[in-house]
């Protein structure tokens, strides 16, 4: 797990949602070229409080679909299996 101690701050989370889908797939496929994978990592946002208000799945994002899956906030986190950029 790696945490960003500076951080990123978005107006709302739409915006936080696209900016996290467009870097995970840059990641990925950067990954890729060294022949590894970053599938199975996330973002994580966070409110200033502390609280876990999104979660963006790298392996979510390679659906072609348009709509980005976003966990909900009530989702229970695992502490051995987040990851977060």
């Amino acid at each position: 797990m790696s945490y960003d101690q500076v951080g990123l701050e978005f107006n709302d989370l739409a915006t936080a949602r696209d900016e996290a889908v467009k870097g995970a797939r840059e990641i990925i496929a950067e990954a890729a070229k060294l022949g590894q994978s970053a599938s199975d990592c996330e973002f994580v946002f966070c409110d200033q409080a502390g609280q876990v208000v999104l979660q963006v799945p790298f392996a979510s994002t390679l659906s072609a679909s348009e709509d980005h899956p976003m966990r909900s906030p009530a989702s229970p986190l695992s502490s051995s299996g987040d990851r977060s950029a």
